[in-house]
């Protein structure tokens, strides 16, 4: 269910603000935060795509039974499986 933007993005080569999947442009800064904030988010922002994939694999590998379900496990895989459903938009009632 991919609703956005299919990754890999990247950070600008020439502004390091703006965020790219290929060559289009898909996130641009706001003008009212510094410019340590905004390279840090969109640095955060580049890398949204290899989360979601890390966070799907984490997922799968639980369904398979291939983590240990210590008290941290369950809890990190709770929130993981909370936010999956919120990116993938099971959460908004639509």
């Amino acid at each position: 269910m991919n609703q956005h933007t299919p990754g890999p993005w990247h950070v600008g080569k020439h502004s390091h603000l703006d965020i790219y999947a290929d060559e289009q442009q898909i996130v641009i800064p706001a003008d009212d935060m510094s410019l340590i904030e905004a390279k840090a988010n969109a640095r955060l922002i580049a890398k949204a795509p290899e989360m979601l994939e890390a966070l799907k694999w984490l997922i799968n590998a639980d369904d398979e039974g291939e983590i240990e379900q210590g008290q941290y496990a369950k809890r990190g895989l709770a929130l993981a499986r909370a936010l999956l459903r919120e990116i993938e938009g099971m959460d908004d009632g639509l």
